[in-house]
């Protein structure tokens, strides 16, 4: 049963200015050390933007946004090993609730998809 849809969009070029002005402390405020890792380069704005529209589409699709339990920070995107985008962890994977994440980006946007589906009928 699908419990929740989002759709966030983002201009790249944004992010950019947020990084150049902001640094690690944007960096750190909105995505995990690990995220902030696997860019190997806190100028790979494209992946920041991503993952940034990512968040905020699952925020959207929880219904409540970011806030309380939905956190930047409690929510963290890696790639398979197709490069395939997926939740690594979000709030309410302890609640029997799986995420399926789309990606996509023409610059100077990107945009993100995002399903939230259980089993339960309730």
């Amino acid at each position: 049963m699908i419990v929740g849809i989002g759709c966030d969009i983002v201009d790249i070029r944004r992010v950019e200015r947020l990084i150049k002005k902001y640094k690690y402390k944007f960096l750190s405020r909105i995505f995990t050390e690990n995220e902030i890792k696997l860019a190997n380069n806190p100028e790979h704005y494209s992946y920041f933007a991503k993952r940034f529209a990512a968040k905020e589409a699952y925020a959207k699709a929880t219904g409540h946004g970011i806030r309380g339990e939905v956190a930047f920070q409690a929510i963290e995107i890696f790639n398979d090993a197709k490069n395939a985008p997926f939740f690594n962890k979000h709030p309410m994977s302890n609640q029997g609730v799986k995420a399926f994440l789309s990606i996509a980006d023409e610059y100077p946007y990107t945009i993100a998809y995002v399903i939230l589906e259980t089993l339960s009928k309730s």
